[in-house]
Order: structure tokens, then sequence, then C-alpha cells
């Protein structure tokens, strides 16, 4: 594929018997393809719920650095008619403090030992 273009698959499909005490989860399809980098990343979920391929919700999410916005269904904020749910989320992301054996990249190829005091770099997710 594209360098750094990604797409997932998801299938929620229920089992189990109409009758009971369960709790009831939509079936739902969902492909949702994904460009990112280290400071932005954009994807379009497109989800379809019970199997209703006619009216699929069609989201939309947006990271720039540490600010993420998005929504499952963006589809009423830009038509009105048959609206039937709208959503909107975003999350801030605020690093406190990182370990303070987080200083870098490693100034060896060689394998990090047991009660050694060289610094290691620190993987931070998203980044």
């Amino acid at each position: 594929m594209i360098d750094r273009v990604y797409v997932a698959c998801d299938l929620v499909q229920q089992i189990g018997s109409r009758h009971g005490t369960r709790l009831r989860r939509p079936n739902s399809i969902a492909i949702t393809p994904r460009f990112d980098t280290r400071w932005f990343e954009a994807s379009v979920p497109i989800v379809v719920h019970e199997y209703g391929f006619s009216r699929p919700s069609v989201g939309l999410m947006l990271r720039f650095s540490d600010v993420l916005i998005g929504s499952d269904h963006i589809l009423p904020f830009l038509t009105r008619p048959n609206v039937s749910g709208a959503d909107l989320y975003f999350r801030v992301r605020i690093t406190l403090a990182r370990s303070p054996f987080c200083k870098g990249k490693r100034k060896s190829g060689a394998r990090h030992e047991s009660g050694s005091t060289e610094a290691l770099p620190c993987i931070i997710p998203g980044e």
C-alpha cells in the first residue's frame, strides 16, 4: 500500500438467542481508511448498521499534534434531510511529566543491560 495510509475493517455480529437477558449491540460493518503522520492524522469511518447498506454512517476524524476533533456521523452537518442523529467529539492530550530516563536516542546500538544508567528513548503513542 501507500506509505502512511492504512485501512481498518471491523465486524460486530450479535451472537445468541433473541430471547433472554443480555446486552443488545447492533450488528455493524465498518471500513475506516486513515492517513497518519507524526503531526497529522485523518480518517473517514464508514459504518453500516444492521446491514442497512442504503443508509451508511460516514464520519470524519482529524488530529493536529495533540488536538483531535471528529464525528462518527458527519452527514447531518452537511445535509439536513432525514437527520437521525449527530455527534461530535474532541480530545486534547497534555503530557504532564516524562520519565527522567526518557532522554532521546540511545548512544550505542548495544543491548541495554540491567542496572545501566544509559538513558533510553521513550515511545509515546502518536509520536
